[in-house]
């Protein structure tokens, strides 16, 4: 096959995938894909996002077939979303339990620090969470978003499952705030540890003012204009002003 030809229809499928036009990127994703053999991998996985986006889960999942068995992450991520698209929860549990059996697997995944294989590992870690909380093992899932978070401290769709469906106690948020603190003290994501801060421990004052903490991220950060902070502080100096009244009234 004429290299000049598969580099234009990876050309288009990229296009198409950007403006959101998932049918044309699908289109073209199929011919490069059967054109080129499916012996390239990132043919393969263009291919299988275009389906993935274009609603096509199961064929997704069958263009990603042999990758799938080689177990090179990002095609993993992608097909385990492809299972939870078509809700085969088990199956997807099967399948991400032979990737990241537990936390020393996870690392595996990753080798040398790399940001990029770090992200695609806590991605898989999220999936895997979520599966748990479909089958309603919560403790379980728990666990998997805080490693998650361990592995990609960026990973905010792991922290926000942790504190908006309330998974960890106090002294649990304590603990793991203060691990993911001292492991990036001095790198460009302190703002978001700051953030991080100030959501959590929002039944309790005895650890920091709230009003402290977020003040930091308005006055530190210049975050005073975020619709996301100003829902967030608003939310919390109403669970504690609930909180003082009814100290009020049982004393």
């Amino acid at each position: 096959m004429n290299d000049s030809t598969l580099s234009s229809l990876r050309g288009l499928v990229d296009r198409y995938m950007r403006n959101c036009q998932y049918k044309n990127a699908a289109f073209f994703a199929s011919k490069l894909n059967a054109m080129g053999g499916g012996k390239n991998d990132e043919d393969v996985l263009a291919s299988a996002r275009a389906y993935f986006h274009n609603a096509q889960f199961r064929r997704a999942l069958h263009t990603l077939r042999e990758t799938m068995e080689r177990k090179i992450p990002r095609h993993c991520q992608l097909a385990a979303r492809c299972m939870l698209a078509c809700e085969e929860t088990e199956e997807a549990l099967d399948f991400l339990n032979t990737i990241i059996p537990d936390e020393k697997a996870v690392e595996t995944l990753i080798g040398d620090d790399d940001e990029e294989s770090a992200s695609v590992a806590a991605s898989i870690c999220v999936l895997k969470a979520r599966v748990l909380e479909l089958l309603e093992t919560r403790k379980k899932a728990s666990v998997w978003y805080k490693i998650a978070l361990r592995q990609d401290v960026h990973c905010f769709e792991a922290y926000d499952a942790l504190v908006e469906k309330h998974m960890l106690y106090e002294s649990d948020e304590r603990t793991f705030l203060s691990e993911i603190s001292k492991s990036h003290q001095s790198s460009s994501s302190s703002w978001l540890i700051d953030w991080y801060r100030a959501r959590m421990l929002k039944y309790n004052e005895t650890h920091g003012n709230a009003r402290d903490r977020f003040d930091v991220l308005e006055r530190k950060w210049n975050l005073s204009e975020s619709s996301d902070l100003i829902a967030a502080k608003a939310e919390q100096l109403y669970v504690l002003s609930l909180i003082s009244l009814t100290r009020e009234y049982s004393n």
